[in-house]
């Protein structure tokens, strides 16, 4: 198709062939982005599935980072800048249509991790941004699961309406540590994290459970190995001869 991508100082650089001539689109972080959609969006199929794959990984990128924008903005500024905001992460969500866009609950825990404040509080708006949803999209997955899992609390611009009110700012909810072994809350909290093929991180499961590594593996290490599927990888899990088992299927 034409094109090309070179390394060097450990960057990705991008050149693109139309009508031949080329067209240099700089690398991944500089500012070239227009240049990168309009060029390369519209022959995604003319691709291998590497580039494919490379740059698909980069609008996800972009639109996560655009989903931090507001928190660092001045309020007076902040309606105006997310009116644009969402527009863009419309456009974004049109390039790679043909891929899967529904998020999972472990994503929404994720994003919620990263982007919570001191006392565990995020804004459902700032949450949805970093996700790269719409706020129907945002509430037709995820305002059941936030129900279930999630505090709410009143305030913000858009959230969950209850009796008139908008919650639109939650925090997790926190699940009472025990340190008696408990499989029935194993077993619950892996059908909550678990993906379509019942597939399970246990730093997921760990993370939900509200326990340290210690705690968890210390308790929990003989159940899933007589009672689950263990596979090699993950960030964190059971090690055998030197190997992380970290991925586990029931």
């Amino acid at each position: 198709m034409g094109l090309i991508r070179r390394r060097e100082n450990e960057e990705t650089y991008f050149y693109w062939y139309e009508h031949g001539k080329k067209v240099y689109l700089g690398k991944l972080v500089d500012r070239t982005v227009i240049d990168k959609i309009k060029y390369i969006s519209p022959n995604l199929d003319k691709l291998s599935e590497e580039e494919r794959k490379e740059f698909l990984e980069w609008i996800g990128e972009l639109k996560a980072v655009l989903g931090l924008i507001p928190q660092s903005m001045p309020s007076n500024d902040l309606d105006v800048i997310n009116k644009k905001l969402d527009k863009v992460v419309q456009l974004l969500d049109g390039i790679g249509s043909k891929e899967d866009k529904r998020k999972s609950p472990t994503e929404l825990d994720r994003a919620y991790e990263m982007m919570k404040n001191s006392l565990g509080y995020v804004r459902i708006d700032d949450l949805r941004r970093q996700l790269g949803m719409s706020l129907e999209q945002f509430m037709s997955e995820f305002r059941d699961y936030i129900l279930e899992n999630y505090e709410l609390i009143s305030g913000g611009k858009e959230g969950i309406i209850k009796d008139g009110t908008v919650y639109g700012i939650i925090r997790r909810k926190k699940i009472e540590k025990t340190e008696k072994f408990n499989p029935s809350l194993f077993d619950k909290m892996y059908n909550k994290v678990k993906n379509p093929m019942d597939i399970a991180a246990l730093k997921d499961i760990r993370e939900m459970m509200g326990l340290s590594k210690e705690e968890f593996y210390s308790t929990y290490s003989s159940y899933i190995e007589s009672h689950y599927e263990m596979f090699r990888g993950g960030e964190e899990g059971i090690v055998k001869n030197g190997t992380i088992f970290g991925i586990i299927k029931r």
